[in-house]
């Protein structure tokens, strides 16, 4: 039987918004979503290890939840006091035809276990990469 699954409608700031790719039960990406929005990057390069540190409370459960060892799935981070909570959006097919955003499909992926975001100086758009090997609970998310 299918099931519908309703959640309380809330406004998504673009930069709240993240697409994740898990592949074989490990976490090897995460990119802002809305890459067009350079607010939205700028938030992020702000907020990257709070992004990092919701993150690492998230996936562990999801990755016990989700019954697909690879897969991409989108979430939004909700500020929660001092913190910023992860809640799961929708979940989409691993497929050259699901939107990379700030990743690569060639030549199998260039997912690197980074959290990528785009930064605009002075007129030039970078993608910044946060590893996640920077920090204390990299484990928790890639393994």
């Amino acid at each position: 039987a299918p099931y519908v699954f309703a959640r309380e409608w809330f406004t998504i700031e673009p930069w709240m918004e993240l697409r994740c790719f898990m592949r074989e039960h490990c976490l090897v990406g995460i990119s802002q979503y809305h890459f067009d929005h350079f607010e939205a990057g700028a938030m992020l390069h702000d907020r990257a290890d709070e992004v990092l540190a919701s993150m690492s409370r998230f996936f562990p459960s999801f990755r016990r939840a989700c019954h697909l060892e690879t897969v991409v799935f989108d979430v939004v981070l909700r500020a929660n006091g001092n913190t910023l909570d992860t809640t799961l959006i929708e979940i989409n097919p691993w497929m050259p035809q699901t939107q990379p955003c700030l990743f690569s499909w060639a030549s199998g992926g260039d997912f690197d276990s980074s959290l990528r975001y785009v930064r605009v100086k002075e007129s030039t758009r970078d993608i910044v990469r946060t590893p996640f090997a920077r920090l204390s609970y990299a484990r928790e998310i890639g393994s």
